[in-house]
């Protein structure tokens, strides 16, 4: 059996995502910061007539703040019934992983380890799968 992932970069890192967990990639356009608000959340922005909240992956892995400018992309998904847009750095490909080369016995550094579901092999390098729910969940129960 095999799964589509979709391959980029977040947070510096080469990582993969399960397909199932995206809605949308966009780019996006103009987006508004909220002051107050986690450093976790970059601000908010529109897309087809909706509010998306939008989620600093870096700050989120790393707690350092990505800049984030016009046209940058993101990662749509739809958790727990509300639309989310996840900063990613870059996009590489969508690409079918046979389950042959997913192991989740791999410890991922520290710092992933809360937001990585297996490692995947792929392109001759070890891939962490990210789990979008676990990078929005885990800032939120640690602010908690």
């Amino acid at each position: 059996m095999s799964s589509l992932f979709l391959i980029g970069t977040l947070a510096g890192s080469r990582v993969a995502v399960s397909s199932d967990q995206i809605e949308s990639v966009v780019r996006i356009g103009d987006f508004v910061e909220v002051p107050g608000c986690s450093n976790a959340i970059a601000g908010l922005f529109a897309l087809r007539s909706r509010v998306l909240t939008l989620i600093d992956c870096n700050y989120v892995v790393t707690a350092l703040q990505q800049n984030c400018s016009h046209s940058a992309l993101a990662l749509v998904a739809e958790i727990g019934g509300c639309h989310y847009g996840f900063l990613v750095e870059k996009i590489e490909e969508v690409t079918v992983i046979d389950d042959d080369f997913r192991n989740q016995a791999i410890d991922p550094a520290e710092n992933w380890a809360p937001f990585v579901s297996e490692i995947i092999r792929y392109d001759n390098q070890m891939l962490m799968v990210v789990d979008l729910e676990k990078l929005l969940t885990e800032p939120m129960s640690l602010a908690a």
